[in-house]
């Protein structure tokens, strides 16, 4: 069976194909996505509406930050505060925070033409007060895993794809497609 990645960001797809070590083919839609802080909903809803598109088993992939000292707030919103405000408006919303610690969770929805199958990972850290590192995207050079001294984005990708919430949600996927 060939997998459809339904994704329009360059470095999942990267990261997909290094995780997943099968041949995948790229559809660079984009796809409605409904507003939740439920991570689980938004995958779910994103891979029923990629599979009516398609009609071919597919995966779609989304993340969510989710800052403990905003009770899990923005979670699955991050893209959103990202494009809006930008991360330096976020390190100037945590200026003060004492607790800065975040958990990075990755959700990847696979439908294998009868049924979705859900597939999660996450990473537990520390979201640091300046950006650090000059490889990956996004939130990578602001994130510190637990029981690492570097960012996502000063690992650089062997690193990260190692251990990333990302990694690990195309790592359960994969042996699920193995049995």
């Amino acid at each position: 069976m060939k997998l459809v990645f339904v994704s329009m960001n360059e470095g999942k797809i990267k990261e997909a194909r290094e995780a997943l070590g099968i041949e995948i083919e790229i559809q660079k839609l984009k796809l409605e996505e409904i507003q939740s802080l439920d991570l689980e909903e938004i995958v779910r809803k994103k891979t029923e509406y990629a599979f009516d598109l398609i009609k071919r088993p597919l995966i779609v992939e989304d993340v969510g930050v989710f800052f403990d000292a905003w009770n899990g707030f923005p979670g699955p919103l991050i893209k959103f505060m990202e494009d809006v405000v930008g991360y330096d408006k976020v390190l100037q919303m945590l200026d003060g925070e004492k607790n800065r610690d975040v958990v990075v969770r990755s959700a990847i929805g696979f439908h294998d033409g009868n049924a979705i199958h859900i597939f999660q990972g996450e990473v537990r850290g520390i979201f640091q007060k300046e950006a650090l590192g000059s490889h990956g995207w996004g939130f990578d050079p602001y994130i510190v895993p637990k029981g690492y001294g570097q960012t996502f984005a000063q690992m650089g990708p062997d690193g990260k794809n190692k251990i990333s919430h990302r990694a690990l949600a195309f790592k359960k996927l994969r042996t699920f497609l193995e049995q």
